[in-house]
């Protein structure tokens, strides 16, 4: 089996074009490296460089071999740091639950952040209504949930608050409501609204967002946006971009005196302590909500 140091030293030098400027960038003396190559050459019984002038060049079997030696040092490497990581407590896998009301584009940058740090683990991500993270993360099937504040169910479930996110009453550009400066109560009920899918109407959150008698439900946020820019019909949308694509209009109930805005949790399984990989996720998404004007 080849020593991954050998690799590295070829890698080094081929990247560098010479033993001296290797040396320097693993931190290790000329001598090493020369060393460390001709070992590896004798081991493959094949020339890697071409040492005739003033750098050593690499021959067509160097060529040939050096992106299978990047490959098994960074596989090994990965290999490295996925067990350091397992042996400090990290999960193998996590599964995390976004509401389905969210647009995921808004929280980006907390899978960014996972990546960045774990960049090994396996990640499911699932979006479901409330009554579905809360029942999942009750069970066990999710590991961490964002999920709309609610009253009455905390019992189920550790928690933790994380902030408001807006809501937004949008139509597409060419509803019947779009041009009108007031909107009444009346108007909206005399309108299809678009709303996210619910297993269950009885939900508290349910009741509070259906206005209308007629409504069109869908499974997750950019479908409902899809039937709002298609003019179907009005919905509340749960963004935090400013301002809204051109092809949105934000309507302004005679109700709604002020922004309207909801209460998020983090919540996860009874009795569960938060792992480090979910506690770098709770800061992350606390950062989201951190940058939204409510």
């Amino acid at each position: 089996m080849i020593n991954h140091e050998l690799l590295r030293s070829f890698i080094a030098a081929a990247d560098s074009g010479s033993f001296s400027a290797a040396g320097r960038l693993l931190g290790k003396h000329q001598a090493t490296i020369s060393g460390n190559i001709a070992r590896l050459e004798d081991e493959l019984n094949i020339l890697l460089f071409d040492r005739v002038g003033k750098y050593p060049q690499l021959t067509e079997y160097g060529l040939a071999l050096y992106d299978s030696a990047k490959v098994v040092v960074d596989s090994s490497e990965r290999f490295n740091a996925n067990a350091l990581q397992l042996a400090n407590g990290a999960p193998v896998a996590i599964r995390v639950g976004f509401d389905h009301h969210l647009d995921i584009n808004d929280f980006v940058n907390v899978f960014q952040v996972l990546y960045k740090h774990y960049p090994l683990i396996k990640v499911s991500i699932i979006n479901c209504s409330s009554s579905q993270l809360i029942e999942q993360t009750k069970a066990g099937s999710l590991d961490f949930a964002l999920c709309p504040a609610l009253e009455g169910h905390s019992q189920h479930y550790e928690f933790c608050n994380v902030g408001r996110w807006p809501i937004r009453f949008v139509c597409g550009k060419e509803h019947p409501l779009a041009n009108k400066k007031q909107i009444s109560n009346d108007e909206l009920l005399a309108h299809t609204q678009i709303m996210a899918l619910h297993d269950d109407h009885e939900n508290i959150q349910y009741q509070g967002e259906r206005m209308s008698p007629y409504t069109w439900e869908c499974q997750d946020y950019n479908t409902s946006l899809s039937l709002i820019r298609a003019n179907i019909g009005w919905g509340f949308l749960y963004s935090a971009q400013k301002p809204l694509s051109t092809d949105l209009v934000e309507l302004f109930p005679e109700f709604a005196l002020s922004h309207i805005s909801i209460a998020y949790d983090i919540i996860w399984p009874k009795s569960q302590s938060l792992s480090t990989v979910s506690k770098l996720l709770i800061e992350a998404v606390r950062e989201c909500f951190l940058q939204v004007k409510v």
